[in-house]
């Protein structure tokens, strides 16, 4: 479509730009596997997903029983000025379809702050 960067691959089947890829109008959504730098290279932060399960048995998750969870996450950082608790909401619903219901964490790479993709690690049932 004009004015959307797009791209397609090299191979037998299904790359021609007749089968492009294309971003509206540069970026494009996708997950993929790769093998990641060791630590000592790109180190990792760990952060807590704020809807993590309690493993207890009287007492529920915070996001379980306060109606006003959800905008107090978003009125927190990192989750206040970037698409982050969109990326959580799409890494829960990509961990509820693969049947991993528990997401304690997910990391970043540390040199790219806040504004960075998250990275899912633990999707062994998947």
């Amino acid at each position: 479509p004009a004015n959307n960067i797009c791209f397609y691959g090299e191979c037998s089947y299904y790359c021609s730009t007749e089968h492009a890829l294309c971003g509206k109008p540069d970026q494009i959504e996708g997950s993929l596997a790769a093998f990641l730098p060791d630590l000592s290279v790109a180190k990792r932060k760990t952060w807590r997903n704020p809807w993590r399960r309690s493993y207890h048995k009287r007492k529920k998750a915070e996001w379980e029983v306060d109606p006003d969870y959800c905008e107090e996450v978003k009125q927190t950082p990192p989750y206040d000025s970037s698409h982050r608790v969109l990326d959580v909401m799409d890494m829960t619903i990509f961990d509820f379809l693969m049947g991993n219901m528990d997401r304690h964490h997910y990391e970043t790479f540390e040199k790219f702050g806040n504004e960075t993709f998250i990275i899912h690690l633990d999707n062994g049932r998947g």
